[in-house]
């Protein structure tokens, strides 16, 4: 121990120990923290001191019982604790506290404590769910003093630097940088100024004396970082205030059960090795993480422990510290029961005595908690691309099959699958399979009342089809010979919800064992069913707005009432007609059609008998026309006929067979109504070159025949 007992060895363990340490003045407010801490709680080294201990990480709820145990420590006793604390964004851990008092030529001058998280051995389970929740950022402010200057002059500062010079914003803007620093540093600062402007540059971050404009002396620790501003070089400085933390540490480097202490319970393996890898000494931590007493470990090659793949890599790391001073590294030791356990391990090479101090900790439960959360991350790619070439699918079907085979593909314990969709009312048909007979099975149909699963919302591990005995012969013998159904030793059924009703089902089976789906096969289906129906809900929408444009563009070119063209698409339909017609030389024929007597129709029996005559009619004309013609409703009760490649006698052949679906009565409201017309015709090229001017000369010979009482009327007579 007595290697221990030295201040390297105090310095080492503080900056390198995983366990988090943190030292408070006599109002319980921070003054120095460690890396670990500042690591474990979420905070930036810089950004906790200050702060009250038990403001920055103890809940609302324990504050009772953590105001207590700082009270303990201040009162002069050692406290040993577990708890819960809280880091920088709010999570709440558990945590072993270790907190003493902190003497000073036999005056308490503070408190120091170690935390170490605990949450791996009392909450790795938690740890995995909270690895699936998205991180939150947040923003924490902290006292410290934020200076920036150019060409050796301040030019700017904030109210903590006021604070921590006595000088004014105004004050500062005017002084060189090294105006209020000690004596003792004033030439050191100059000269690394002077390396900054001649593109050099010297550590970032230091500890120095300054002295204030009320003529205090104070330590602060500076971090440097180059920055431009205004397109100039500039410097920006952070400073905190650590008078008081150099206080506690002159006072813990003297305090040699402070010392022992520290060493007695950290939670991780302490090592030390020569430059032989031979242990030298270790504490009981070895023994709990890997089964060794400290006599057994001192018998032992730590390299012939290691994991075959990591022994190469663990060998340069020892070279490598005693060489450039220290090194990290993640590997795989065996324990005494021949069972290899993750550790992060952190070496130092210590000049005074030629050792190598190695602290290391138990990272088992962390590795395994990453691999699930890389596996949820290669999940949500899946599902990702998936949609992705799911919604560039022209076929609907083909989307369903792809659909399956990625579920089969990436759920645990899934061999072969099925997808039930919900068609119409409450009946499910196959719409997807894998590794089954799809043509056989797309026969079968469920009602809602003979699924296996039930219509829920919630996933199932299926053991039990006897509900397919009730099926009938047909379905059920395509379902055992087609869909396998006896063979299957468990199924997991995944419901996809869209809109809070269940839509669809992926099926999954496995072959071989009823214990194929567990905990994480539910979890990932979760996942993915969700992912599903996202792609379902989007599928849904996609296809009702399809639907309603092509509602929209019927109605912007059809009668809503007989469902006939209307004038807008006769008139782009006719220009192409007659375009054709002039290209080959052959004639096309307009026929106008008045109805006679509509009004006394309308007034007789009133405006939904009307309509009802209008649709009827329509209906009657269009049986009347070869399947070149087309037909239009211009409003009212006229209508308008175009006649591809049709000369006049071949338009008064089509006027008589109008007039013969006209002659015979209509029934409304129980009388017999007959109805005829008049007709006009006009011919391109003798009557026109174009749409309008054969519709106006269509439209005058219908009221020459209306005004004769003829059925017809050519415009070239």
């Amino acid at each position: 121990m007595k290697e221990l007992k030295n201040e390297q060895y105090f310095e080492e363990l503080f900056s390198n120990v995983p366990e988090g340490i943190v030292f408070c003045d006599k109002n319980q407010n921070i003054i120095r923290a460690n890396n670990a801490f500042c690591r474990m709680f979420g905070y930036n080294e810089q950004k906790v001191y200050g702060h009250n201990i038990d403001d920055l990480i103890s809940p609302r709820e324990v504050r009772i019982e953590t105001t207590s145990l700082t009270k303990r420590a201040m009162s002069g006793e050692k406290v040993r604790a577990e708890g819960i604390r809280l880091k920088s964004d709010g999570t709440a851990f558990p945590v072993s506290i270790i907190s003493s008092p902190v003497y000073d030529k036999n005056a308490l001058v503070g408190i120091f404590a170690i935390y170490r998280d605990i949450s791996e051995q009392k909450a790795a389970e938690e740890a995995l769910r909270k690895s699936e929740e998205k991180f939150r950022t947040f923003a924490e402010s902290t006292p410290v003093s934020i200076l920036i200057y150019q060409e050796n002059k301040w030019i700017f500062a904030n109210s903590m630097a006021e604070e921590i010079t006595g000088y004014t914003k105004d004050e500062l803007v005017n002084m060189n940088l090294w105006d209020f620093v000690h004596p003792e540093y004033a030439d050191l600062v100059k000269e690394r100024a002077k390396l900054r402007q001649q593109g050099e540059w010297p550590t970032d971050r230091y500890e120095l004396k300054i002295i204030t404009k009320q003529g205090n002396t104070k330590w602060v620790d500076l971090k440097a970082q180059k920055i431009t501003f205004q397109r100039k070089p500039t410097i920006l400085i952070a400073a905190i205030d650590i008078t008081e933390r150099k206080v506690i540490e002159n006072a813990l480097k003297k305090s040699e059960e402070e010392h022992r202490l520290l060493i007695e319970n950290i939670y991780d393996m302490i090592l030390l090795l020569d430059i032989n890898g031979n242990i030298v000494y270790t504490n009981y931590a070895t023994q709990r993480i890997l089964g060794y007493s400290p006599d057994e470990a001192k018998k032992l090659n730590p390299l012939s422990l290691m994991h075959p793949e990591d022994k190469e890599n663990v060998s340069n790391l020892f070279r490598g510290v005693i060489h450039n001073g220290d090194g990290r590294i993640e590997t795989r030791i065996k324990n005494s029961s021949g069972e290899y356990v993750w550790i992060e391990a952190n070496g130092r090479f210590l000049d005074d005595d030629r050792n190598v101090l190695v602290i290391a900790r138990d990272i088992t439960d962390r590795k395994l908690a990453e691999l699930r959360q890389k596996q949820f991350i290669n999940l949500q790619k899946v599902i990702i691309d998936i949609t992705s070439e799911v919604l560039q699918q022209d076929s609907t079907e083909r989307s369903y099959q792809r659909l399956l085979e990625k579920a089969v593909e990436i759920i645990p314990g899934a061999e072969k699958g099925s997808m039930l969709l919900k068609e119409n009312g409450d009946s499910f048909n196959f719409a997807a399979c894998v590794k089954y007979d799809f043509n056989e099975l797309k026969k079968v149909t469920f009602q809602k009342n003979e699924l296996v699963q039930g219509v829920t919302g919630k996933i199932k591990i299926i053991k039990n089809f006897d509900i397919n005995e009730r099926l009938d012969k047909e379905r059920r013998e395509i379902l055992y010979k087609a869909g396998q159904v006896k063979r299957i030793k468990a199924m997991l059924s995944v419901p996809i919800v869209v809109n809070k009703k269940t839509v669809a089902f992926i099926n999954l089976d496995n072959y071989h064992t009823e214990n194929a789906f567990n905990d994480e096969s539910i979890q990932i289906a979760k996942i993915f069913g969700n992912g599903v129906a996202a792609i379902f809900q989007k599928l849904y929408l996609e296809n009702e707005l399809r639907e309603q444009r092509d509602r929209l563009k019927i109605l912007s070119t059809h009668d809503t009432l007989t469902g006939l063209p209307n004038r807008r698409y006769i008139e782009k339909e006719a220009f192409h007609t007659i375009q054709l017609a002039k290209r080959y030389k052959r004639e096309t024929s307009v026929v106008y059609l008045d109805l006679n007597n509509f009004k006394e129709i309308n007034d007789t029996y009133g405006h939904e008998a009307g309509d009802f005559f209008l649709v009827e009619i329509a209906s009657r004309l269009k049986s009347s026309l070869r399947k070149s013609d087309q037909v239009a409703r211009m409003g009212g009760d006229e209508f308008v006929f175009i006649l591809p490649e049709t000369d006049s006698e071949g338009a008064i052949t089509l006027v008589q067979r109008i007039y013969n679906s006209l002659k015979n009565p209509l029934k409304v409201k129980e009388e017999k109504v007959s109805v005829s017309g008049s007709m006009g015709i006009s011919t391109f090229p003798d009557d026109g070159e174009d749409f309008n001017t054969l519709l106006r000369k269509a439209d005058a010979a219908m009221y020459k025949a209306k005004s004769a009482g003829k059925l017809y009327c050519l415009f070239s007579n």
